[in-house]
């Protein structure tokens, strides 16, 4: 005998889908979590090492560098041609062949450049160091051994070298971006901005010491000249694309975030194609509601594609949000990189591939993907429940609380696995079972006030039935 309240229980002024909620929640809380983690590391930037080749410096009058004894000009003069023409190799040779008995520092000098142009750098320090004993340190030699320094990434010694240098009175472009280089990568950016503001005044079309530059500002967070250096540049060349990538990363760390996607779009037409960046160009859109281009970026890239771990809240996203046309398209082609898939993963394909097709209502399709699902993935909570729904709403109850009582186990599902349970119980008479499971619930949340009412009509029924027995 039922009461003629009973049915209120499994329509209680409760949250009734507390399973959707909480999984809605959940995929906010990825989508939330996946942008915050791109936005903190911020737009992905590789620049190119800068070039430690040192061109042949010949020696000056200034800056107290050494000279040439007498008896070696002829030497020198036999020389000239072959530097100019860069046969290092016959020069050496010709040198060597030649070599006085006592030298003075300014060959050793010269010894010392050529074999730097040799890559013979073992030598060509030996003679730096010889042409310093002789004359004393000087500029061009102290800065010659910075170069061979940061050329071996001996990083120690060529911030000494560096820091002579500049005791002298060096004050050359090549100076100050080493110094800038070796400040970035030892000390601190803000130590790095006034070293490559330096360099870049001096050599303002080296490449090196304007990608230094930017990304000292950046690393020190002053975004606000980035933003104003990148547009300047930006005029005089608009195809730059670490010019727009720098503009972007300074939108993202400021919150700028339809300025951050037009100048990462722009970065991405104009041919980079690092992932991070397009993982982040996605979310962007997806954040900001263009679902479609969201979804297009993710196929037309292999590496986003075959990502499951990106696919996977896009996907779910578009399921929770009805967004059918974009799901079907992104499961589609996901599809095809099944092979890199996990397990796991696969399962929660299936999953989403299910909620496809029950909006197509095509269920056994549905039922097919949801037992593939489980199959593939014991522990996939969200199939477990889903595939109970089909079981129950076909009747097999047993098949029904068997998946429930599993998806029980998971503590994103209990609750409302619980409440599935007790209402199939409910459906069986079984007025005991049905009033245990919901005090469970309550158990498990003491704010569940809503269910005392309905936990009152079951006693009600359950005294009845014993009534009935007796």
């Amino acid at each position: 005998m039922r009461d003629s309240h009973s049915d209120s229980i499994w329509n209680p002024p409760q949250r009734a889908d507390i399973k959707t909620a909480a999984t809605c929640a959940t995929l906010l809380m990825l989508l939330t979590l996946l942008y915050s983690q791109l936005a903190q590391s911020g737009v992905s930037i590789k620049i190119a090492e800068p070039d430690w080749s040192m061109n042949f410096r010949p020696l000056q009058q200034d800056g107290g560098a050494p000279k040439l004894n007498i008896d070696e000009y002829a030497l020198v003069d036999q020389l000239r041609p072959l530097l100019e023409n860069t046969n290092y190799q016959q020069a050496i040779t010709t040198l060597n062949k030649q070599w006085p008995a006592e030298p003075s520092a300014a060959l050793f000098y010269i010894r010392a450049q050529i074999s730097t142009q040799l890559s013979h750098y073992q030598s060509a320090e030996q003679d730096y160091q010889k042409t310093m004993k002789i004359h004393g340190e000087f500029i061009l030699a102290l800065q010659s051994l910075a170069g061979l320094s940061l050329k071996q990434q001996h990083h120690k010694e060529a911030q000494r070298y560096l820091a002579k240098t500049i005791a002298l009175g060096g004050a050359s472009a090549d100076l100050f971006g080493q110094l800038g280089y070796l400040n970035m990568r030892y000390h601190s950016a803000f130590s790095a901005v006034s070293a490559y503001q330096r360099a870049y005044s001096l050599e303002p079309e080296n490449r090196f010491w304007r990608q230094g530059l930017l990304l000292a500002l950046s690393k020190s967070g002053a975004f606000d000249q980035v933003n104003a250096l990148t547009d300047e540049l930006l005029e005089k060349d608009p195809n730059k694309i670490e010019l727009w990538l720098h503009k972007a990363n300074a939108a993202v760390k400021t919150q700028r975030k339809e300025e951050a996607l037009s100048a990462l779009e722009m970065a991405i037409r104009l041919g980079n194609t690092d992932k991070a960046n397009l993982k982040l160009l996605a979310q962007l859109h997806l954040q900001a509601g263009n679902l479609q281009r969201a979804v297009d970026i993710t196929i037309d890239h292999q590496s986003l594609i075959s990502d499951y771990q990106f696919v996977k809240p896009m996907l779910a996203w578009l399921a929770r949000h009805r967004r059918w046309t974009q799901l079907q398209i992104l499961l589609e082609q996901s599809e095809a990189q099944f092979k890199h898939y996990r397990a796991q993963e696969r399962s929660h394909w299936h999953t989403q591939k299910a909620s496809f097709a029950r909006h197509q209502q095509h269920f056994k399709r549905q039922k097919s993907h949801l037992q593939q699902a489980v199959k593939l993935n014991p522990a996939n909570g969200e199939a477990l429940m889903q595939l109970a729904d089909v079981h129950q709403q076909s009747n097999r109850l047993s098949q029904a609380d068997v998946l429930l009582s599993r998806a029980s186990g998971f503590d994103e599902y209990r609750e409302p696995a619980l409440l599935k349970r007790a209402q199939i119980a409910y459906q069986r008479q079984q007025y005991r079972s049905a009033f245990d499971l919901m005090n469970q619930v309550l158990r498990i949340n003491p704010s569940r006030r809503d269910l005392v009412d309905n936990m009152d009509i079951l006693q009600r029924l359950i005294r009845q039935q014993q009534q009935q027995k007796g």
